[in-house]
C-alpha cells in the first residue's frame, strides 16, 4: 500500500513540472516576440525568425505540445 502512495506522489510532482515547463515556454515566447518588435538594428529576416520562434513557443506552452 505504501508503494502505491509513493507512485501517486511521483505523478503529482511530474504534473507540477509540466506546468512549470508550459509557463516557462509561454514566457520565453512572449519575450521573443517583444525582442522581435524592439528596434535593435537587426535584419528584417532575423526579426521574422525570432517572431516565428516566439509564436511557436507560445503555442507550445498554451496547448502543452
Amino acid at each position: 500500500m505504501k508503494e502505491r502512495k509513493d507512485l501517486l506522489m511521483d505523478i503529482k510532482v511530474k504534473n507540477n513540472l509540466s506546468a512549470w515547463d508550459r509557463a516557462l515556454r509561454f514566457g520565453i515566447g512572449a519575450f521573443l516576440i517583444i525582442l522581435a518588435t524592439v528596434n535593435l538594428d537587426l535584419p528584417v529576416l532575423t526579426n521574422w525568425i525570432i517572431a516565428i520562434i516566439g509564436i511557436s513557443q507560445i503555442i507550445e506552452g498554451t496547448i502543452g505540445y
